[in-house]
């Protein structure tokens, strides 16, 4: 098998990308008996440029190509070290100085990792000539100084409590300043980074195959090569897995999930989830300008149905978009019980006694799909007559971007850090291409969120949190549905593999056991 190696150029690297293709042969096992895995992807990549990865979904797969300054541990949220093997914070909280290992290479051959690639990278993302919807990651870093070659301080402009959770998100990857320079955009097809496995081949939106980096900084995995698949149909992937062509697989079809746990031949992990899966309202578009008409199609839904019967106990219902196990969480907020006559009276408040008809965009996943399509009966009951839009990944969030759907269906991409995850998605500075896709704005909500992700004292935080959580809630930003728990089914064979709470496939640490 070919890799790309250096000296790398760019029509070598468009003429290799094209070549590689996964075929399957039925009963073949894909992992036994050899040091490779084979993972299956619901979703596709259109980049791996660290600077435009946007999505949890493809940080699954980017995540085991770069490292950051820092990361977090596997299976937890908690901050460890990794490019930065220690830092100190000033009393102020306003610098962070890290200190880099020594001995870090990138991959192919482009050379030893310096402070001056870190600088680059994040200034990279900064800089609005690039157009990363990364670069608000970086709003509250006043200045980067390389002061040698393993030292970089960060100076802010404010305190930034959660600047680590930050540094650890996909936002924050490192590349190698000379690989960008030499391939330019296509970085984002032959990635440089330092993480644990390299690329070498790639076909955009279906496969990507890596293997071992015998240089990295913590060791080389026990795994010699990796291949994530995209299959984007359910039915299609199970099969693979069944007959022995996948390894790993997330299920989150609850009855797969109850086949699974009564077949002795797999093995099934779960974690609880740091994220909220909801459906949005553009509020940019009308009449979802109006909180009533949001508002009433809150109470049109039949939550507590769509999480019993369609998710079957692989999730909690959720009152609020911020996850429970988040810092700050609080239940206390104006929620939205069924209630058709409700939603009716509303409408004809809003000028809508007879509905009206609007659109409502869906992934084609199926922990989209599936409950949309209940989401559009409810709303017939109340004359709303919603159309339902079913695109692939890529051209789903393209369109959120772009502000097309009057509604959309998502899971948000879950953080650690509250503050920054209420930025992300109900800040007026984070609309597209940032995530804020309800193009939501409330002065208030803003300085609120501001103060929080200043807020040094954590009681003091966590009071600005509650209150923001309580104000979003009444101006019915998002329908939240549930909260999920991942589930995670593998073979037997596959060890060292730990359910992350932000649905990461962090493969460094496991092995096939022959």
């Amino acid at each position: 098998m070919e890799r790309i190696e250096r000296p790398l150029r760019v029509f070598g690297i468009v003429a290799l990308v094209l070549t590689f293709l996964i075929s399957f042969s039925p009963g073949v096992s894909a992992g036994k008996g050899s040091q490779e895995l084979r993972v299956g992807i619901h979703y596709t990549i259109a980049t791996m440029d660290p600077a435009f990865i946007t999505s949890r979904g493809q940080d699954q797969t980017v995540r085991n190509i770069y490292d950051g300054l820092v990361n977090w541990k596997p299976g937890t949220v908690e901050i460890a070290p990794a490019l930065a093997e220690s830092w100190d914070v000033s009393k102020d909280g306003l610098m962070y100085t890290f200190h880099l290992r020594k001995g870090v290479q990138f991959h192919r051959g482009f050379g030893e990792l310096k402070a001056s690639d870190v600088k680059f990278s994040f200034e990279r993302v900064m800089d609005p000539k690039t157009k990363s919807p990364r670069s608000k990651d970086f709003r509250l870093v006043k200045q980067i100084e390389v002061l040698d070659d393993y030292t970089l301080r960060l100076t802010l402009k404010k305190p930034y409590p959660g600047l680590l959770h930050m540094l650890a998100d996909r936002g924050a990857f490192v590349t190698s300043e000379k690989a960008v320079k030499e391939l330019g955009k296509d970085i984002g097809r032959a990635p440089v980074g330092t993480g644990p496995f390299f690329v070498t081949k790639w076909i955009p939106k279906q496969n990507v195959e890596m293997e071992r980096n015998e240089k990295y900084f913590a060791g080389p995995p026990r795994l010699k090569k990796v291949v994530f698949i995209s299959i984007r149909e359910a039915a299609t992937r199970f099969m693979a897995f069944d007959s022995g062509q996948i390894d790993l697989i997330q299920v989150a079809d609850p009855d797969r999930v109850a086949k699974y746990l009564k077949d002795p031949k797999v093995v099934i992990k779960s974690k609880p989830g740091l994220i909220t899966r909801y459906i949005g309202f553009n509020q940019k578009i009308k009449p979802f300008d109006d909180v009533r008409v949001r508002r009433a199609i809150q109470h049109a839904v039949d939550k507590d149905y769509i999480v019993e019967h369609l998710f079957k106990g692989l999730s909690v219902k959720s009152v609020n978009f911020v996850p429970p196990l988040n810092f700050g969480y609080t239940d206390d907020v104006m929620t939205y019980p069924y209630n058709v006559e409700k939603a009716k009276k509303l409408l004809a408040e809003a000028g809508y006694p007879n509905g009206f008809k609007t659109s409502l965009y869906i992934p084609n996943i199926p922990r989209f799909t599936k409950h949309s399509v209940v989401i559009k009966d409810s709303l017939k009951e109340v004359g709303v007559d919603l159309e339902l839009k079913v695109l692939d990944v890529s051209t789903f969030l393209a369109a959120c971007r772009k502000g097309e759907p009057p509604m959309f269906t998502l899971s948000s991409g879950g953080s650690p850090n509250t503050a920054f995850y209420l930025f992300l998605y109900f800040h007026s500075n984070n609309f597209p291409p940032g995530n804020n896709f309800a193009h939501y704005s409330n002065p208030e909500v803003d300085a609120l969120i501001n103060k929080a992700q200043e807020a040094v004292d954590p009681q003091k935080q966590k009071e600005l949190l509650v209150e923001a959580q309580k104000k979003i809630a009444e101006d019915s930003v998002d329908l939240c549905l549930d909260h999920e728990k991942f589930f995670f089914i593998m073979k037997p064979y596959v060890k060292g593999f730990e359910v992350d709470p932000l649905r990461l496939i962090k493969v460094y640490p496991v092995y096939i056991e022959k």
